[in-house]
């Protein structure tokens, strides 16, 4: 099965200009790959082509060549203040603090179940961003979850104007009998070939637009990537202009 997007999109990536190149007396510029694994932890996602390699962290990346820094894009580390002496047995406390409450789990930004999304987009006025992935099987699918899916700067370039759908075909767990036969008769009627696929839909799925990832763009990394596709497509003038505005 043919791939199209991990080799363009990491050819895009690595070509990208950068802003804040850090010069040579810098902190961190030399640095080994091990010491800013040791001080951040291990990254999000990497990148590798040739002899460059870029860490993707929650706050920034890290460019490497050779296993030398030349880019810190992450703010300095931030070193735990001294434990609190633990009180004395004698210590008496009146009024233990509560325990804080849990804090409610946030719904998943991607509906998986299509009727749900279409009643959403119609409610909402909104279309739907429909993303057909094989979630652990694909190296683009995979990279897209980790690094663009839930990443804050896609959500909210995103759900303004989509609700978003996944339809996943996993190769190594079965789905849910329904959702299977939801996810392949929505592959069949979208003659999806390729892995992952992204298709702007109007909330009744009549007619539907693709969110072209075929060729290189000057992205700062793979969200800023998919953004510029999805808003390439979301500007794009179909004939029929009902089902498309308001955006």
């Amino acid at each position: 099965m043919k791939l199209l997007i991990p080799a363009l999109l990491l050819a895009a990536f690595l070509a990208s200009p950068a802003a804040g190149a850090l010069g040579a007396d810098d902190p961190g510029v030399g640095s080994t790959r091990d010491e800013i694994i040791a001080i951040y932890g291990q990254p999000r996602a990497v990148l590798s082509a040739g002899s460059r390699e870029i860490l993707t962290y929650a706050a920034g990346r890290v460019v490497l060549e050779d296993g030398r820094v030349t880019r810190l894009e992450l703010p300095a580390p931030v070193h735990a203040a001294p434990a609190a002496a633990a009180p004395t047995p004698s210590a008496r406390v009146a009024n233990p603090a509560p325990a804080p409450t849990p804090s409610p789990v946030a719904r998943d930004a991607w509906f998986t179940d299509y009727g749900a999304a279409q009643a959403e987009a119609t409610a909402t006025k909104r279309r739907i961003l429909a993303l057909f992935t094989g979630s652990d099987w694909c190296p683009g699918c995979i990279a897209f979850e980790n690094q663009v899916a839930h990443h804050p700067d896609f959500l909210a370039t995103t759900q303004a104007s989509f609700v978003l759908l996944k339809l996943d075909y996993p190769q190594s767990h079965p789905l849910p009998p329904a959702l299977k036969a939801q996810n392949d008769e929505l592959r069949r009627r979208y003659a999806i070939r390729v892995y992952p696929t992204l298709l702007i839909l109007s909330p009744d799925g009549a007619t539907s637009i693709a969110v072209d990832t075929s060729h290189p763009r000057k992205a700062d990394d793979l969200t800023d990537y998919f953004v510029q596709a999805v808003d390439e497509a979301r500007r794009a003038k179909p004939e029929d202009k009902k089902w498309w505005w308001p955006f």
